[in-house]
């Protein structure tokens, strides 16, 4: 109840600061009362750099209840109608207005511990809904999360007066630095069979952006949508990858030229449009099979069958060509757990999986357990495709070269 009325009186009191704000900005063209300072100082404290302040979900909340929101409205048309009129006279992001006007909002603005990527053509309304849906989960972790939990979310942050565009060395640096520092971000997905975040250049270039700095993603959806997303899951696994993971920054949507010139310029010169889109559709793919496995368990279903075990052992190789080995291998143990009581010892499949996991103790540097695990390998594709197979020889090449770094030359000769 405490926590309840809390955030009311949070609530409260922008509503009623910012409607004060509104008085004085009509009646005063060169101070704002709340602080004293003048528009010409308060826009200047939006530069080029990247705003470093987000803001408490009760900041949000708020806007749904300004007399110029409707019901339906896009997160476009809040930042046309709500966000840039509020914000007009001063020319500052909504941020810097709120700690401007509102009394201790030390509460409701703070550095920003989460980074919003969605896209603008989504309802704010369950936009909101879905980031009030994350503070509960949190909430449920640790009852105080709530308070600590600051969202970037860029028509609220990034003050929407400054001229369309930035220099490519914003991008490249100061952009992707930002997100590094928050180092958590999150991905609202509105809908997922229409995939509209993945045709935003924005989203795709944010999610990229994340996963080169190795932040924390996590993926969410409304209640409807991830309902209506695991139930296809169970159902038809490919047939959800292949709407997931179709992605291709170049021909994605955005609003103004000028960012699709910009962060284009920004790919070319840095990795380039192929490892763009390999890097964000890989992490779709793993995440997809990630949510496969956690489904499964929290089903509690018992029927492990070799398919399970086949897709357990791909999401391996996605996770270790990812550089996330821990993961991996206990994907690639818990697989091969299955392969075991399926009592198929000669399984294609089954050598694949045990191969990858004789790569990363190898890699780890276990070399007795290693060489255990490619002879296992070595002797099951010889039954299978025979020895003069491209797998066999990979086998024996993998076998040579763990014996040649132990300096075990003489073993080495016999391949």
């Amino acid at each position: 109840t405490s926590k309840m009325k809390s955030t009311r009186t949070k609530k409260s009191e922008i509503k009623e600061a910012t409607k004060k704000a509104k008085t004085e900005l009509l009646e005063d063209e060169g101070y704002s009362k709340a602080k004293g300072k003048t528009r010409k100082e308060l826009s200047s404290a939006t530069s080029s750099l990247f705003p470093a302040q987000g803001v408490n979900i009760s900041v949000l909340q708020e806007i749904l209840e300004h007399d110029r929101y409707s019901s339906g409205m896009t997160t476009y048309e809040v930042c046309r109608h709500v966000i840039k009129p509020m914000t007009k006279h001063y020319k500052c992001s909504y941020v810097e207005l709120v700690t401007q006007v509102v009394p201790n909002s030390a509460a409701l603005v703070e550095t920003a511990t989460v980074f919003v990527s969605h896209a603008w053509d989504y309802k704010f309304s369950v936009l909101l809904k879905t980031l009030e849906s994350f503070v509960k989960e949190e909430t449920l972790k640790d009852s105080h999360a709530g308070e600590k939990i600051f969202f970037w979310i860029d028509i609220v942050c990034i003050n929407q007066h400054l001229p369309a565009g930035r220099p490519s060395i914003w991008y490249k640096n100061t952009f992707i630095d930002g997100m590094k520092t928050i180092g958590h971000t999150i991905c609202v997905f509105s809908q997922w069979e229409g995939h509209t975040y993945l045709e935003r250049l924005w989203c795709v270039w944010e999610l990229y952006c994340s996963i080169r700095t190795k932040s924390k993603i996590d993926i969410l959806m409304p209640k409807k949508e991830r309902e209506s997303f695991l139930s296809h899951l169970c159902c038809n696994f490919d047939d959800v990858l292949n709407k997931l993971c179709q992605v291709d920054i170049v021909n994605a949507k955005y609003r103004r030229l000028v960012d699709q010139t910009s962060i284009l310029n920004t790919i070319y010169d840095g990795d380039g449009v192929k490892e763009v889109n390999r890097d964000v559709s890989l992490y779709f793919y793993t995440w997809v099979g990630l949510e496969v496995v956690k489904n499964k368990d929290q089903s509690h279903s018992n029927d492990d069958d070799e398919p399970f075990a086949i897709l357990m052992s791909r999401v391996a190789s996605l996770l270790f060509d990812q550089g996330r080995y821990e993961e991996s291998e206990g994907f690639l143990v818990r697989a091969l757990g299955i392969y075991e009581g399926l009592n198929e010892p000669k399984s294609p499949d089954l050598a694949t999986a045990i191969n990858n996991l004789a790569v990363i103790v190898h890699w780890r540097g276990d070399y007795e357990k290693a060489s255990a695990l490619y002879k296992r390998v070595l002797e099951i594709r010889e039954i299978v495709f025979g020895s003069k197979h491209f797998l066999f020889s990979e086998s024996l090449n993998n076998l040579a070269l763990l014996y040649e770094e132990q300096g075990k030359y003489r073993e080495t000769s016999l391949f």
